[in-house]
């Protein structure tokens, strides 16, 4: 039967002092803020770009609306392109 390895003799598992874990928490914590930031930044930038684009599409239906030909088109109901 093997003898059991204790914990300092296992190569492969390591124990984290103080400071490794002090480092190992800013950097989970660093992490997780950034991510979060991350999301909510790209929230903003989707309703900015969204609110932009239903800006530019009402502008330009605006203009395209006082075209004459267009008026014309509506008075006389007719929905073929000319």
């Amino acid at each position: 039967m093997p003898a059991q390895l204790s914990r300092s003799d296992r190569p492969w598992r390591f124990r984290l002092g103080i400071g490794g874990r002090l480092v190992a928490l800013h950097l989970v914590v660093l992490l997780t803020l950034t991510l979060l930031l991350g999301g909510i930044e790209v929230a903003f930038l989707q309703r900015s770009v969204r609110d932009d684009l239903g800006a530019r599409a009402l502008s330009i239906s605006r203009l395209v609306a006082g075209i004459p030909l267009v008026m014309q088109a509506a008075e006389l109901g007719d929905r073929t392109p000319s």
